[in-house]
């Protein structure tokens, strides 16, 4: 098929999407944005959902059993573990756990700051580029809190300890 008639047919479907009245947010923008946005999904939205993941897994791997025994509810503790078998063999593996869930925090970081990301010029679509990019850093943000936190209570939480009751 020629270039001429692939950019007519892409140009009749643009227009038959913006003719449409319950497609309101297609309906301001121009040919070129809207072949970007039915062509690719949220990548990094998704991304950034699944650093959210990981690092919560450390936190219920982790941090949850120890928060609940200091507190004494070591029976709570029992009952997890026996109705969910999969957070021994996280507590087990907590090293992988959370080297991995590290690294997807990396990439994720990567991906919400690196250079050259820019916005489309189109106003609805830039503000929805905007929005997007907030929601990122601070589900970002709340990512490496609850890894953080995983991390302190998993491997800094009893050495601190140990050494406070030494002195």
């Amino acid at each position: 098929m020629s270039s001429k008639k692939t950019n007519l047919l892409l140009c009749k479907q643009t227009l038959d999407l913006e003719s449409t009245p319950s497609n309101k947010l297609f309906s301001m923008t121009s040919k070129h944005d809207t072949l970007k946005l039915d062509s690719k999904p949220p990548e990094r939205l998704f991304i950034t959902w699944f650093s959210l993941l990981t690092s919560s897994s450390t936190f219920v791997c982790c941090a949850l059993p120890i928060l609940f025994v200091t507190l004494g509810m070591g029976a709570t503790v029992a009952s997890l573990t026996s109705s969910f078998p999969q957070l021994i063999w996280l507590s087990e593996h907590k090293n992988w756990v959370f080297f991995l869930s590290a690294m997807m925090l990396c990439f994720s970081a990567w991906l919400t700051y690196r250079s050259g990301r820019t916005c489309p010029t189109n106003p609805n679509l830039a503000a929805l580029c905007n929005k997007t990019q907030r929601l990122n850093r601070r589900i970002l943000l709340g990512s490496i809190t609850i890894w953080g936190v995983g991390f302190f209570m998993a491997f800094l939480l009893l050495p601190l300890k140990l050494w406070m009751d030494s002195l």
